[in-house]
């Protein structure tokens, strides 16, 4: 298995104007990385997909990986508590919107705002554990920070 840190960039005439995005894929080939860049392109944003450039791949260590893909995954699920309170499931129009509130915070400052700060809350009680915390320890401090 290969890992790969992935640039994804806009053009101007996107509705959004240009920005730049990453995410972090594992493939077993740099082809196949490139398709499931391109999906994920094609599902969060399919109306616009014409206008990003081909996706960039950079090669990265399975260690950045881990790093990079947790701690997007405790951002969007920060986001998702922000926007739609504890749930046992979200349909995949919710944690569209979570990453959209990530991807584009300019559009709803006082959802990001709040956001904002209940992910610090979060990284402050993470960062007074004296061990390490799993991805689902880290999503129960988080729900139970919610709830209180």
């Amino acid at each position: 298995m290969k890992y790969f840190k992935t640039t994804i960039i806009t053009t101007v005439d996107h509705e959004k104007g240009k920005t730049t995005n990453f995410i972090y894929l594992s493939s077993e080939t740099k082809i196949a990385a490139k398709k499931l860049a391109s999906e994920h392109i094609f599902k969060t944003d399919g109306a616009n997909c014409c206008f990003y450039k081909s996706p960039r791949l950079e090669e990265i260590s399975i260690e950045e990986y881990l790093a990079n893909t947790e701690e997007q995954e405790i951002d969007q699920f920060c986001a998702l508590l922000t926007i739609f309170g504890v749930q046992e499931e979200y349909d995949e129009g919710e944690i569209r919107d979570a990453d959209d509130l990530l991807i584009y915070p300019s559009d709803e400052p006082e959802l990001f705002e709040k956001y904002t700060e209940f992910r610090d809350k979060v990284t402050s009680k993470i960062a007074t554990s004296d061990k390490a915390i799993s991805l689902n320890e880290i999503k129960e401090i988080a729900i139970n920070l919610f709830v209180s």
